[in-house]
């Protein structure tokens, strides 16, 4: 199943139904069940593996919180499809992890894509994954030193990691013949760029290469050995397992047959007896047939003298009776004899049975002295396992300290946080390469993704930018390039002035990793050396763009131009985009070599930018350096000069807002003004929800952000929509309309940090049991004063906990004290207090209701600010 882009979706998800539930009051009537909070939010960590191969299908494991019913899972990028792993019908659900499998096609884009979550509780934060274009591993542990490091097969791979245990080291050892370079090029703070509540807040990869060739053979040893030692241990276990269980057999055989004996006694006794029973009964028979015959007799006798009818009839009676007797007699012979049958035939069973249990006894006193004789096998091949293991391991720490030194070691990478080495093997032999956090860190968000092979690395190149449309050539320089030392392109006429261009080069050792360039329109210019002095400047033209290097410590770079009275313009330089590790500084001198305006890290950036109006016509110079004197064939830049443009551009924040039904959400606008631009701009969102209701929104030019809320109706579905944010105002007599960059936004240290992401989501939830609303809908203060605007709590039936209320979105210099609306109270005051200082100007304030970790927000109060005048 393929998931498209939240911000392509012509389509609605459900995330799940409306609420309707209720139960029976004392009087029979239905009465509503109070409405629950809205399932928390999902918030993720971490992915691991943290990327995949082209063409290729990986199982990822997402770890984060709130994960129970995750719906959906949604990716970015051409060609990348992801689907939820269902769980086995044995497993629970986990509310901290979820196995996502990711597909790669063969022409998927390579590079960093974002994967999100949906779950009831709305779409989730983003993180990040790469598709490669190697084979690729996932780290097996225990990896932590050179003796267990993890062995790699082949090169070139991708090591997929993480350190997240204790003070994890990661060591993976390889095989590199004499001046053989290995590329060892790690992604971590890359997938992470902030961390909140961490400092440093990214993963700070240390990379070390050892030596490891004398190691290598011992540590396969103790390897083997290790895995022995485990194969045996489990094996001795098992065996000892099944000697017990043998033995108990035994034991339980014995008691069989000896109960089965006693039974058998007891039978025979019986059957004996029933025997004696049944031969006195047949005897006792016998006698009393003799005893019938004998009255008959006399019977016969007196009927045949004819004597007197009493005496007949006295023997008449004698016979009945002896009849009477003999079939008593007979009756009791034969219940004699089939009790004593039947007591033969339990007789004969119970010695069947004891048969059958003295020939159990038997089977399972050899079973038991068989499994006793394996188990006493495995403990003994279980005492040899250890004493090899033991050995192994001991041989290993003996020699391990001195036959180890480091060969390399990086913490960097000219431009980036990320570390990246170019090892040259000094000998034919087996090396180690380490990771850790340099900090000695671990965290669930340190994961990483290791490249390392003989493979083609470019790690400068000149210029790193091209006109759109036009073939230029690049010269680079880096590792295992051979004779390729410059690359043609062409950017295309309609590439993109604000991204970066990416390409792989192709060598015969594989593709190479990304090669950044700048697109542009101006006219590129190359320095030429030497111009460290003003003397020495390069002509050239402006507007323009200027490529050059700063080549080596204390080195400059100047360039000469003519400017007329009047004209104004920017020199903006180009450094960190394409990973230079600039630090720069410009210096801009007029023909006498008087410095007329220098700049150093414009807007907290180690770019600089120098915004000048000439005075008078004439030849100007502007000068190129690194704030810190450093340099090298890395420290490459490009100078843009060019007319001011006066524009701004927006990004909004949250990305991922979430909202009831009935409810409202808030979001930030925030605002960079280039070149001089101080017009107001309108805030919109062209394609709302159904429904909904988006507050009017301005950032006028006193303001850097503004806050607007976009309110759900109480009907509305639960559903996921995508959203846009757009600015609007007029630039020359044109109308200029820009969409807001989406932003995460992650706190580092004492300051936020600003992360752009592909979508910008709304998540509509079910009902809630709460919603606010400010009093009025518009408030004026003055500079100075305190005014008071009621806010209304409305709950639903049964809600009665109390809710705390933050003010935010208020102009610069108001502020909200927080205050708690009590428990059953349905109304708050909120205290807007404007400092003497406040600026006159207009904002937007959105109260904001918590509850355990679930917050509602009111829809605005627009806050007008008076500032007084002046007598």
């Amino acid at each position: 199943m393929k998931h498209h882009r939240l911000a392509t979706a012509l389509s609605i998800t459900f995330l799940f139904s409306g609420l309707v539930t209720a139960t029976l009051a004392d009087d029979g009537k239905e009465e509503p069940k109070p409405v629950p909070l809205p399932a928390a939010e999902p918030q993720l960590s971490a992915i691991l593996p943290a990327g995949l191969q082209q063409g290729t299908s990986a199982e990822v494991t997402v770890t984060g919180r709130s994960l129970i019913s995750t719906e959906a899972v949604t990716v970015d990028g051409r060609g990348i499809t992801a689907e939820i792993v269902p769980l086995p019908e044995s497993s629970r659900p986990n509310a901290n992890s979820v196995t996502i499998r990711l597909t790669a096609a063969a022409d998927a884009e390579p590079g960093i894509h974002e994967l999100r979550l949906r779950t009831p509780g709305g779409t989730s934060n983003v993180l990040r994954f790469e598709v490669g274009l190697l084979p690729q591993i996932l780290e097996t542990e225990p990896n932590d030193d050179d003796g267990s490091a993890e062995k790699l097969a082949t090169l070139p791979v991708i090591v997929n990691g993480a350190l997240n245990r204790g003070e994890d080291r990661d060591c993976f050892r390889f095989s590199a013949k004499q001046g053989q370079t290995i590329v060892l090029d790690l992604s971590g703070q890359k997938l992470h760029p902030y961390i909140s509540n961490l400092r440093p807040g990214w993963l700070e990869a240390v990379l070390t290469v050892r030596d490891s060739t004398e190691i290598a053979p011992l540590a396969d040893e103790n390897a083997a050995a290790q895995k022995l030692l485990a194969e045996k241990t489990s094996a001795a276990s098992r065996a000892a397992s099944v000697a017990k269980s043998r033995r108990d057999a035994a034991q339980q055989a014995v008691v069989e047959k000896n109960e089965a004996v006693k039974v058998a006694a007891t039978k025979i006794a019986a059957a004996e007896a029933a025997a004696e029973v049944a031969a006195q009964a047949q005897s006792a028979a016998e006698k009393m047939r003799a005893q019938l015959a004998a009255a008959e007799k006399n019977a016969a006798d007196f009927a045949a003298s004819k004597n007197g009818d009493t005496d007949k009839s006295a023997a008449d009676q004698a016979v009945a009776k002896k009849k009477q007797a003999v079939e008593l007699a007979r009756k009791a012979a034969t219940e004699a004899k089939s009790a004593a049958d039947k007591a033969m035939v339990e007789k004969e069973a119970a010695d069947k049975l004891v048969e059958s249990r003295v020939a159990a006894e038997k089977a399972a006193l050899e079973r038991s002295n068989a499994a006793a004789t394996n188990a006493k096998k495995a403990s003994d091949e279980l005492i040899t396992a250890r004493t090899r293991a033991s050995d192994a391991a001991a041989v290993l720490e003996a020699v391990f300290n001195p036959s180890v030194r480091n060969l390399a070691v990086a913490s960097y990478f000219a431009g980036r946080y990320d570390p990246a080495l170019m090892f040259t093997a000094p000998r034919d032999g087996e090396f180690v390469v380490e990771v850790r956090d340099d900090l000695f860190r671990s965290r669930a968000e340190f994961t990483y993704r290791l490249t390392i092979g003989e493979l083609p690395f470019v790690t400068q190149v000149f210029p790193a930018g091209a006109k759109r449309g036009q073939a230029t050539t690049i010269q680079l320089d880096g590792a295992n390039l051979g004779d390729q030392k410059s690359l043609t392109t062409t950017l295309a006429s309609d590439a993109s002035l604000e991204r970066s261009h990416f390409e792989h080069l192709t060598t015969p050792l594989g593709p190479s990793n990304l090669v950044t360039l700048q697109p542009g329109d101006a006219a590129e210019f190359l320095e030429a050396e030497p111009n460290n002095e003003v003397e020495q400047a390069t002509a050239v033209e402006v507007p323009g763009t200027l490529n050059g290097v700063i080549a080596h410590a204390g080195d400059f770079d100047c360039y000469r131009f003519t400017a007329q009275k009047g004209q104004t313009l920017v020199f903006e330089t180009v450094s960190r985009a394409f990973d230079s590790p600039l630090d720069a500084r410009l210096e801009l001198f007029d023909a006498r070599g008087r410095q007329l305006r220098n700049n150093d890290d414009f807007s907290s950036q180690p770019d600089a930018r120098i915004d000048y109006t000439f005075n008078a016509d004439g030849e100007y110079v502007i000068r190129v350096g690194d704030t810190t004197s450093l340099g090298s064939p890395s420290h490459v830049y490009r100078l843009r000069v060019r007319e001011p443009k006066p524009d701004f551009a927006l990004t909004v924040n949250p990305d991922n807002p979430r909202v009831s039904a009935g409810g409202a959400i808030a979001l930030t606008v925030m605002i960079e003004r280039l070149d001089g631009f101080k017009d107001d701009v309108k805030i919109s969102i062209p394609n709302p929800p159904p429904g909904a209701i988006v507050s009017p929104a301005v950032i006028n030019t006193t303001q850097s952000e503004v806050t607007l809320s976009l309110s759900m109706p109480a009907d509305a579905a639960a559903a996921v929509y995508p959203l846009t944010v757009s600015g609007r105002s007029v630039i020359d007599d044109q109308e200029v309309t820009h969409q807001a960059v989406p932003v995460e936004r992650m706190r580092y240290i004492n300051e936020w940090r600003y992360v752009p992401v592909a979508d910008l989501s709304l998540s509509v939830l079910p009902q809630a049991p709460f919603t606010l609303e400010w009093d009025q809908p518009d408030v004026t203060i003055e500079a100075g004063k305190t005014v008071e605007v009621p806010v209304k709590l409305h709950r639903t039936p049964g809600f009665d906990s109390a809710v705390r209320i933050v003010t935010v979105g208020l102009p610069s210099g108001v502020y909200a004290p927080v205050i708690t609306i009590d428990k059953d109270a349905t109304e708050g005051v909120v205290e807007l207090r404007s400092s003497g200082s406040a600026r006159a100007g207009t904002g937007n304030a959105i109260a904001a209701g918590t509850v355990s970790s679930f917050t509602q927000n009111s829809a605005v109060l627009a806050v007008t600010v008076k500032v007084a005048e002046r007598k």
